[in-house]
């Protein structure tokens, strides 16, 4: 099986390719076909297809085995990629939608429930799992993306890179 990740926007992110660089477009539709999921609160990704570290079906806890949900922080990741390709009010879209996904106290989950709504569990679509919460990256990749909106440039974009493979 191949796997396909939003890992690969990290060449935007690093300055190792282009925004627009056709293999990158390209290979967004792949991840967008396969891994985005449009959720009430805004769009989120999972991390890669085949991916089984989440819960059930039926909320039944991870045992080794599952079915990976998206993770908020895949929104910020994608936001700084629309940010890097000039798309700022996508790029400020999405860092709303990862204030959606937070619960009452603003806290970030590792992961949001994409499933059937199972309120007696009180798992709602586009709200948090039973995973990590907070999750620290999460909240890391929302500052980040603050910063970089701020700036109006990804902030901690290497120069070196961008020198070396961009310019």
């Amino acid at each position: 099986m191949e796997i396909i990740s939003p890992d690969a926007l990290a060449l935007v992110r690093f300055g190792l390719r282009a925004a627009d660089d056709p293999r990158v477009l390209d290979t967004i539709k792949v991840i967008d076909a396969l891994l985005k999921r449009d959720l009430p609160g805004g769009p989120a990704w999972c991390r890669y297809n085949g991916d089984g570290y989440g819960e059930h079906e039926d909320d039944s806890p991870f045992d080794g085995t599952g079915r990976g949900r998206p993770w908020p922080l895949l929104t910020g990741e994608r936001a700084h990629y629309e940010l890097a390709g000039g798309d700022r009010k996508e790029a400020e879209r999405l860092a709303d939608a990862i204030g959606n996904f937070a619960n009452g106290t603003g806290l970030l989950p590792e992961q949001v429930w994409d499933g059937e709504e199972l309120p007696e569990r009180e798992l709602w679509v586009g709200g948090p799992t039973g995973s990590a919460m907070p999750l620290v990256w999460a909240h890391a990749e929302f500052l980040k993306l603050g910063r970089s909106l701020a700036d109006g440039t990804i902030f901690d974009l290497p120069p070196q890179t961008v020198a070396r493979y961009l310019r």
